[in-house]
Formats: structure tokens, sequence, C-alpha cells
């Protein structure tokens, strides 16, 4: 029997061992950010819309400047296309005017006014005319060639650049519709976003006034317990040290008692009231001390909300139960459990809210255990 009995000791022991190290650690997995961080999460949202905007405006821009470019391009190709007609009408009216004169060449070597180089030949009386005309018709034969040859050239090198030409503005109107498609979809883009940016900042707006609802709804509720919700200081032997019984069954404080802490929402000094412990749900929360229960229903930010009277000025607020178990005007003794764990209210996760005041002002609660 002694031995079993050591095993079991050493089992709780372990057991104990276990719950101190992995307790927090669960703990601080289960317990939420701050309420109000979901502000500081819109506003990063929106920044990053803000930065994809200027992404987007800064691309419309530069396809606006490619655009541009290409217009310009197309005015230039356009201007140079006309001259290079002309330049080819016109080599093709000195192409018809040198066969015009060379017809009239002929004319006037034929008697007959022939005008082939058969006919010229055929015209001679003689050996020695002949071969006379024979030289004229090659000397002619080769003018003609020569000049029709550099004309020819002349043509065919204004019809390359023509061709060119028309493929530069053919590709150019090829290139001003995708530019005309990607600007037509960066211009979608740019209007989702900017619709998306004013949701994003409705909805802040909205939620900011949820939360200084919630924050008036919280003042009025503590008006009425007669709590100031300011923070203050306690004279010394008012409240003994060891008077309080610690509330839950963890030791694990997530945020603590501070009259200076920056509120996130409105960026000003606005004190935190209490001290968060962060606890699974459902964990028991037991009365600090002895007192009269004032206050057991839902209280807006605290959700739901405990608040006991020990007398000589002194109240405890037990705020993010899951469940209230006492009712208004119930007498309840020290480590008497007077709800659950939870995180209604302004909580994103289960934890308890323990508050002490003295004379309706927020005192640090840990110099009182």
């Amino acid at each position: 029997m002694g031995k079993k009995v050591t095993r079991i000791v050493a089992l709780l022991i372990a057991l104990f061992f276990v719950l101190g190290v992995v307790a927090p650690v669960l703990v601080s997995k289960v317990y939420g950010a701050p309420y109000d961080s979901k502000v500081k999460e819109y506003e990063e949202k929106e920044k990053s819309a803000w930065q994809q905007l200027q992404e987007y405006e800064k691309e419309l821009n530069q396809l606006g400047e490619k655009s541009y470019q290409l217009e310009e391009e197309r005015k230039a190709y356009e201007t140079e296309l006309e001259v290079t007609q002309k330049e080819l009408e016109e080599a093709e009216k000195i192409e018809a005017e040198q066969r015009e004169k060379f017809r009239e060449r002929f004319v006037t070597l034929c008697d007959r006014g022939a005008g082939t180089y058969l006919e010229i030949l055929f015209s001679a009386e003689s050996l020695s005319d002949l071969i006379e005309k024979l030289v004229i018709v090659r000397e002619i034969a080769e003018y003609d060639n020569n000049v029709l040859e550099a004309i020819e050239q002349v043509k065919n090198q204004i019809m390359e650049d023509k061709q060119r030409l028309e493929e530069l503005l053919a590709q150019i109107e090829q290139a001003g519709i995708e530019l005309a498609a990607n600007e037509k979809e960066l211009q979608t883009k740019i209007a989702e976003i900017t619709a998306y940016r004013q949701s994003l900042e409705q909805d802040k707006n909205a939620y900011i006034q949820y939360l200084a609802e919630k924050e008036a709804a919280e003042r009025q509720t503590k008006a009425q317990a007669g709590i100031s919700g300011q923070v203050g200081t306690v004279a010394p032997g008012r409240v003994a040290s060891g008077y309080f019984l610690w509330p839950t069954n963890t030791w694990y404080i997530t945020s603590e008692f501070s009259p200076n802490r920056v509120n996130p929402v409105t960026g000003v000094l606005r004190p935190h009231t209490g001290t968060d412990i962060g606890a699974l749900q459902g964990a028991p929360i037991w009365a600090a001390q002895g007192g009269i229960v004032v206050l057991a229903e839902y209280n807006g930010g605290y959700g739901n909300c405990v608040i006991l009277d020990h007398g000589n000025g002194i109240k405890t607020l037990y705020g993010h139960m899951s469940a209230i178990l006492v009712s208004q005007g119930q007498n309840v003794s020290q480590g008497t459990q007077i709800g659950r764990v939870g995180s209604t209210g302004n909580s994103t996760g289960p934890h308890l809210h323990f508050e002490v005041l003295v004379d309706g002002s927020a005192v640090n609660p840990m110099q009182f255990f």
C-alpha cells in the first residue's frame, strides 16, 4: 500500500509540474489579442490597398507614356509614308517620261517613224549604214537599259520603304490595341481597389463607432454601480495585503493594470483599470472576498459581469464570464464560485478581467493578494 501511495503522490507531483509548465502555454494560445487590435488590422489592410493602388496608377501612367510614344511614332511614320508615296509617284512619272523620250528618239532615228530597234536596223541602205545603225542601236539599248535599271532600282527601294512603313504602322496599331486593353484592365482594377478601400474605411469607422458605444455603455453601467471609471490609489492600511483570494485557477496575467496605456483606437492615454488573467473556457471564478452582489448581468464591453461590494468603499469586478452563477442582492463568502471564465463582451479569447475599486476608483489589484 505504501508503494501505491508513493506512486500516486509522484504522479500528482508530475501532473502539477506539467500543468505549471503547459497551462500558461495553452492559455497563451487560447487568449486572443485585445479587441481593438481589429482597428489596426483595418489600417494595415487600408495601407496594403493604398500601396496596391499606387502600383496600379504607376503602371497606368507607364502605359499612358507608351501610348503617347506610339502615337508620336505613328504620326512620324505616316508623314514618312506620305513622303515615300510621293517619291514613288514621282519615280513612276519619271519612268513614264523616260519611256516616252525613248519612243520619240526611235521615231527620229527611223525615216518612217519606226519605234523599234528592228525597224531601225531594217531601214539600213548599205552595210556601212547598217554598221552605223548597229552602233547607234547598241548605244541606245545600253543607255535604255542603264536608265531603266536605275529607275527600277529607285522604284524597288521606294516600294520596300513603303512596305516597311506600312508594316510598322500595322505593328503600332496592334500595340495600340493591346495598350488600350491593358489600360482598360488597369482602370477596372483601380476602380475595384478604390471601392475596397472605401469599404474598409466604412467598416473601420463603423467598428470605431461600435467601440465608442460600448465604452459609453460601460461608463453608464459603472456610474450606476457607483464606479467612477478613473484610476486612483489606496491609503496605506485601507486594505491589507493578503485581503483577497486569487479569483481563478491560473496565474497567467495577459494584461496588467495600467493608469497610462495608449488606447489603440483613439491614440490617447486611456487607463487599463484591471488585471486580465488568461484562463481556459469555463474555468471557475471565485469571490476574492466575501460581500454582496450588486451587479450580476451583461455589462457592455465587460460582457457577463459580476460586481461585489465588500464594504468600507471596496468593490471587486469580474468581467467576460461565460456564465454567471450568482444573482443581484446575494451575499457570498470568500472563495464562493460566482461564475465561469469566458470571452463575452469586448474580448477575443477566454480570460477574466478583474478590477478592484476603492471609493469608486480603480486601483492596482496586485497589492492586495
